[in-house]
């Protein structure tokens, strides 16, 4: 199995919304919750192909991706929507979804720093 350290390097590298989720301790705090449940919950938006889709096969690269950690961190991987194209953007489905702690990673959001305002 592979081991800790290096799972927590393919989570973080595999989410760009780690950074949302605030200091490396906090980062550990959820990595920690993953592991006492034995699953992880990720948002992503149902529509955002070819990233990730609700109820079509294949479901999109991020959710192959959480889906293919989950097996080898031995964890459950269980999806949460939240569409980011309705009215509040993804600054809505960011409130409604990780801020408000229904998810630990939110698939397919980038940090190039343009967005940051959404947050605000």
């Amino acid at each position: 199995m592979l081991n800790h350290k290096w799972l927590k390097v393919l989570i973080v590298m595999a989410f760009g919304s780690l950074p949302l989720i605030g200091s490396a301790n906090e980062v550990q705090s959820t990595f920690d919750k993953i592991q006492e449940r034995g699953k992880m919950t990720v948002c992503a938006d149902p529509y955002s192909y070819p990233y990730s889709v609700k109820n079509i096969t294949p479901p999109g690269f991020d959710v192959e991706i959480m889906s293919e950690l989950g097996k080898l961190g031995g964890f459950e991987l269980e999806m949460s929507w939240a569409d980011t194209g309705t009215r509040g953007g993804m600054s809505r489905a960011l409130r409604n979804s990780i801020i408000k702690g229904r998810c630990h990673l939110f698939a397919g959001v980038g940090d190039n720093g343009e967005d940051d305002v959404l947050m605000g």
